[in-house]
């Protein structure tokens, strides 16, 4: 269980990171660097967001970041299919349950 835990952990950074690095090229490739610095100063932004530029930027790194995302939930899902199955642990149904309380003596 710890295990699983940690593990989604790590995965979940690790995914951050890595579609954050990709935003962050395209992003940085497609707008000037002035640009994302208004983008990223709280009381700069609002003139910067208007800018149809600026949101044809935006979402030229968004895009392909929906794409990979959709691929991974697309891969996800087949993978779904070909997982193992297992059956669950049925308790027995012959146990009989003693209705006389212990008194521990």
């Amino acid at each position: 269980m710890r295990t699983q835990l940690f593990s989604r952990s790590i995965g979940g950074a690790l995914g951050v990171g890595a579609l954050g690095a990709l935003f962050s090229a395209i992003v940085g490739g497609a707008l000037s660097e002035e640009t994302v610095a208004s983008l990223l100063d709280p009381h700069g932004r609002e003139g910067a967001v208007s800018d149809p530029q600026v949101l044809a930027g935006l979402a030229s790194g968004l895009t392909p970041l929906f794409t990979v995302l959709g691929v991974l939930g697309a891969l996800n899902l087949v993978l779904v299919f070909f997982y193992p199955r297992t059956t669950a642990h049925v308790a027995p149904t012959n146990v009989t349950l003693d209705a006389a309380p212990h008194d521990g003596a």
